[in-house]
């Protein structure tokens, strides 16, 4: 198809497409104003390791075999290429579902099925016009030494919200299911694990060391807890009552 160009988490990249589904799937960030510095042309090298990268995942986590046509397996090397990109300029790819509330975003994070989407989106039954979902799973974060700002991407679950696509993000919540609803503020320490398995990882020792410094400073840069959760709406509500302040 061609080159062009988006607007993803403040940072202007132009893309090689070469089908027209994901150009549509990317459309919503695509902007027609800005000069792209990032240039992404997906070599078949890398589109091959992504799709055994899907095919490795559904062996080992013993998941249904799918079938990975090509536009799919283009779309998420846009994702993997722009992810080791953006580790440069200090953004983290951190996979978790993060909610907004009166302007500042909330992100959980943990193993897939835990029911981090489960709980967001109560927040929305318990708040309302107050709130709403920024990114339900891959969420890129840009992090300064003024603090972290949670960005939607392309590739979240939902669409591009229509409040706003960034918000300052306020706390990071390690989720886990419970018999019980119960949120406690949290030490770095604590929280290095979970937030090491829901980011991007290193391929070389640079890349590695530059991943390790931004979760840290990620880690110095929010509030922090754990939360032991059922699927109810009274756990939004014990969440809410202690992080919405």
């Amino acid at each position: 198809m061609g080159k062009f160009n988006f607007k993803i988490a403040d940072e202007v990249l132009c893309y090689e497409i070469t089908r027209r589904v994901v150009l549509d799937q990317l459309s919503e960030y695509r902007t027609f104003y800005d000069d792209a510095d990032i240039f992404i042309s997906p070599t078949d090298e890398e589109k091959t390791k992504v799709r055994n990268k899907f095919i490795n995942d559904e062996i080992l986590f013993n998941k249904q075999r799918r079938h990975h046509p090509p536009a799919d397996v283009e779309f998420h090397t846009l994702h993997y290429l722009t992810a080791r990109e953006f580790v440069k300029r200090g953004i983290l790819l951190v996979h978790g579902s993060a909610v907004v509330a009166d302007g500042k975003a909330y992100l959980f994070i943990a193993p897939s099925g835990t029911g981090k989407s489960t709980h967001t989106r109560l927040w929305l039954e318990a708040l309302g016009d107050r709130a709403y979902i920024i990114n339900d799973d891959k969420q890129m974060i840009r992090i300064t030494d003024n603090g972290a700002v949670v960005y939607s991407t392309p590739w979240g679950i939902i669409k591009k919200p229509e409040k706003s696509e960034k918000a300052p993000l306020a706390a990071v919540i390690s989720l886990e299911r419970g018999d019980e609803n119960k949120i406690t503020p949290a030490l770095q320490e604590e929280l290095f694990l979970p937030l090491f398995k829901a980011s991007l990882r290193g391929e070389t020792v640079e890349e590695t060391a530059r991943i390790a410094a931004l979760q840290q400073k990620l880690l110095g840069s929010a509030r922090l807890y754990t939360m032991k959760c059922t699927p109810t709406i009274d756990a939004a509500k014990t969440a809410i009552n202690e992080l919405v302040k």
